[in-house]
């Protein structure tokens, strides 16, 4: 995936994309999370001008409710932390998004969650999964490598 967004040179030929190309980017290693942020503040540095209520009510669709915007990102559990990450790059909405497995560490609401939420995404997607119910549910074209 990574060879396929320009972010990794591929190992033979070229790729070129449009430089104005504002790609989401999900990965599996979830590296783009601050620690010491609550799940609100994570939601907030994408941003800044909404208000707590909107911003709730997204986290909502990625199951975070009542207390759980005010846990802090370390203590988060890997599903969790996966839930924020694709709330964060779908809030942001930019034209491609990039999925490299964005059902890994997720239980059933929350894959159910992340389906409904691609299902309304109004950009292109490209992803990488095992999961033949999301291909099933969102892919309209599929490769298989």
């Amino acid at each position: 995936m990574r060879s396929c967004i320009g972010r990794l040179a591929p190992l033979d030929g070229d790729l070129i994309w449009d430089e104005r190309v504002e790609i989401g980017y999900y990965d599996q290693q979830l590296q783009d999370l601050d620690p010491g942020s609550s799940v609100l503040e994570e939601m907030r540095s994408v941003d800044s001008r909404s208000t707590d209520g909107d911003l709730r009510s997204f986290l909502a669709r990625f199951l975070f409710r009542g207390e759980d915007i005010s846990k802090r990102v370390e203590s988060l559990s890997g599903g969790e932390k996966s839930r924020l990450t694709l709330a964060k790059i779908i809030y942001e909405a930019p034209p491609l998004l990039a999925l490299d497995e964005p059902t890994n560490h997720l239980d059933i609401p929350s894959r159910e969650a992340l389906e409904e939420a691609l299902l309304e995404y109004p950009g292109t997607m490209i992803f990488v999964t095992h999961d033949r119910r999301l291909v099933e549910r969102i892919a309209s074209h599929i490769l298989y490598i």
